[in-house]
């Protein structure tokens, strides 16, 4: 079987061929980076497909669910990696089934890119909101790192922050009354700010920081006000963890269309 028979068998809906190639071929890594997959269905009469450890990277999947998941039946994905442009192009939450989110990588493109990591700052009086958008964003495959589940018993405070602060990719600081005032977050903000301009220096990609401001707080200086916020007061919970979501895996919104028959008369 030359390199393209396997995505024949996937192309012609031979989903029991293809799992049986996988079988009997562990070591074969199914590559779909670039590759548009919008027609295609993974659980035609069905039979899922085993999709575990695929590359999706660069990919155009199927917009719906029905195309991976039917009657109890899901494909496996356990494995697979895609980037935030290719999870932007389907509805189906494949974080949830395993699939591990990635960036490119800036210094070694021929290296697989490294997961993110989301360091979580904020004050205590907001913990119960905090811990609830925290959950959420696990349950759809983000890994944040929190204070109370990840700092390690017997050590520095300080010293446990920088340890897992500079691990992160992404540093989200919940701002509101309660935390613009309390020395934690004022450090983490700090370390947050001196992490970032430290890896500009370096030509190295910095942290991204991002501010969710919980209530009508002011951000705390002139150089975090000139940051784009994510302003939570007055919308749903589900709303501001979309925002939050879309933010870290750096999605665009999906923005409505246009009736252009409106302007048939428009003149300038």
């Amino acid at each position: 079987m030359n390199e393209d028979e396997p995505y024949n068998l996937l192309a012609m809906g031979r989903i029991d061929l293809w799992n049986k190639f996988r079988e009997k071929f562990p070591e074969f890594i199914p590559d779909f980076q670039g590759k548009d997959l919008s027609n295609f269905d993974f659980v035609p009469n069905g039979v899922a497909a085993n999709l575990s450890k695929a590359d999706f990277r660069g990919a155009k999947l199927p917009k719906g669910e029905n195309r991976f998941s039917y009657s109890g039946k899901t494909v496996n994905v356990v494995g697979a990696i895609i980037d935030p442009a290719a999870i932007a192009t389907t509805d189906f939450d494949l974080l949830s089934k395993g699939v591990e989110l990635i960036f490119k990588s800036e210094n070694d493109k021929s290296k697989r890119p490294s997961t993110v990591d989301v360091f979580i700052s904020y004050a205590w009086a907001n913990e119960n909101v905090v811990t609830a958008i925290d959950y959420w964003l696990r349950s759809k495959g983000i890994k944040t790192r929190l204070d109370k589940r990840d700092f390690f018993a017997g050590s520095r405070i300080r010293d446990e922050i920088l340890r897992i602060m500079s691990d992160c990719q992404v540093i989200l600081i919940f701002h509101s009354q309660h935390s613009k005032d309390k020395p934690w977050v004022q450090f983490e903000r700090e370390l947050a700010a001196d992490l970032e301009m430290s890896a500009k220096v370096e030509k190295k990609q910095p942290p991204r920081i991002i501010y969710i401001v919980i209530d009508d707080t002011q951000l705390p200086s002139l150089s975090e006000k000139q940051r784009i916020a994510i302003m939570a007061k007055g919308k749903k919970f589900e709303i501001v963890c979309e925002e939050i979501y879309r933010a870290i895996l750096q999605i665009p919104k999906q923005m409505e269309g246009v009736d252009l028959r409106k302007w048939n008369d428009y003149i300038f």
